[in-house]
């Protein structure tokens, strides 16, 4: 998402703008209640494609999408 919104081409070439990346993600708030949107944001080099996980198991992680992330 870039950081603002130039009327003119040029101006982006004068003032290069900032593309920052984030995750939109809710929180529960209380039974019955809107969810909370929470915005995060994040590194793109830290982001990895991931596949389908055949398993019963909805805590398990895989080792490759931790990536050094979580310790």
């Amino acid at each position: 998402m870039p950081e603002t919104t130039y009327c003119f081409s040029d101006d982006y070439k004068n003032v290069p703008v900032k593309v920052k990346h984030y995750i939109v993600f809710y929180e529960m708030t209380d039974w019955g209640l809107p969810n909370q949107p929470m915005i995060a944001t994040i590194d793109p080099s830290t982001l990895v494609q991931v596949g389908y996980v055949d398993t019963e198991d909805v805590n398990y992680i895989p080792e490759e999408w931790i990536k050094g992330d979580l310790k």
